[in-house]
């Protein structure tokens, strides 16, 4: 990594390094200044690895939700624009990470109820993903729902860094499935796949066979 990084810096390229390198780095008293390599194989790093065990936890939970649904499996291998969708509302459904940490940095009030300041806080945004004031039908699983934000990748600052190639991935995985087994099914001879976990949740197993 770190010879590519100093090709990069020495010959350019149409990648991320590359982007990278051209950029700057904006403090917040108004200085700017260049990525050190370091930095740049920092990030390199966090996206190599960030984005593995939350892609296949996610890409879990969408297909098992799919096939439990079984009509939307069979409009997403018809249409396949449908599939994106169907990726996006399982997020916003049953998110993988729907816990974070968070640290209060001042006093502040929610709902009443007063937060110190260094108070050390757990934000359940799977919760907020289910708000019955935003959702309609929160509870449900639904391709079709109103396009709305929600917070399954995060928000603000802190969204999913590699939210985009998560989402790309599953989608070439999905039609992947679907061209290679059309009429795939959960077996009914096995046990029923179960939502585990707290934070890093993913399904037990989705167990399937290939009908005719």
């Amino acid at each position: 990594m770190t010879e590519l990084i100093e090709d990069r810096r020495a010959n350019g390229g149409d990648d991320v390094i590359t982007g990278l390198l051209e950029n700057d780095l904006k403090h917040p008293d108004g200085t700017v200044r260049k990525l050190t390599n370091e930095e740049i194989f920092s990030y390199c790093k966090l996206i190599i690895f960030a984005g593995g065990g939350t892609t296949w936890r996610q890409l879990g939970i969408t297909i098992d939700a799919l096939l439990t649904h079984y009509h939307f499996w069979e409009e997403c291998r018809e249409d396949r624009a449908l599939i994106e969708p169907a990726i996006d509302e399982a997020l916003r459904w049953r998110p993988t990470d729907p816990i974070f940490p968070r640290l209060a940095t001042e006093d502040v009030e929610v709902e009443g109820v007063v937060i110190p300041e260094g108070a050390r806080v757990q934000i359940c945004l799977g919760a907020g993903n289910r708000a019955p004031k935003v959702f309609e039908r929160p509870d449900e699983y639904d391709i079709h729902r109103r396009k709305q934000h929600h917070m399954g990748l995060g928000l603000g600052p802190h969204r999913c860094l590699g939210m985009d190639v998560a989402k790309q991935e599953m989608v070439a995985a999905i039609n992947g499935l679907m061209d290679r087994w059309p009429n795939l099914r959960l077996d009914p001879d096995k046990p029923r796949p179960r939502f585990v976990g707290l934070d890093h949740c993913g399904m037990s197993a989705v167990t399937v066979r290939r009908d005719k």
